[in-house]
């Protein structure tokens, strides 16, 4: 028995075919694999993590904003003799903001009456 030539070549053909066809339809899945072995690469390097609220660090907070506050004691008349006022030319306005390491400050009023005795002022920054 003698085959042709023209058949064999056919055949060889045909072969070629069905293999460019089957890797043409496995090509989905080696790509899925190659992804997944990226992936487990890259999942070494966060250890597995991934971003959320828990793992990604938040900024700090801002500064508290820091205000004047005042004290006022009642003071018995005659107390405010010879006390020296520490605040500048006026007073700090009460509410209005200041800076961390500001020092307090006093004010001492002598009323002139001896019902109302003197008042002291104690300005303070705080929050």
């Amino acid at each position: 028995m003698h085959r042709q030539r023209g058949t064999f070549s056919l055949e060889y053909a045909f072969l070629i075919a069905v293999v460019v066809v089957a890797l043409a339809g496995m090509s989905g899945y080696f790509y899925r694999s190659l992804c997944g072995k990226w992936r487990a690469v890259g999942d070494t390097f966060g250890f597995g993590r991934q971003y959320g609220e828990d793992i990604t660090p938040k900024p700090p907070p801002p500064p508290p904003t820091l205000k004047w506050k005042v004290t006022i004691s009642r003071l018995p008349f005659g107390a405010c003799e010879g006390k020296v006022n520490s605040c500048s030319s006026s007073p700090p306005t009460v509410g209005s903001t200041c800076s961390a390491g500001t020092p307090s400050c006093f004010i001492c009023f002598t009323t002139g009456s001896l019902a109302g005795g003197d008042e002291l002022r104690v300005y303070e920054c705080a929050e």
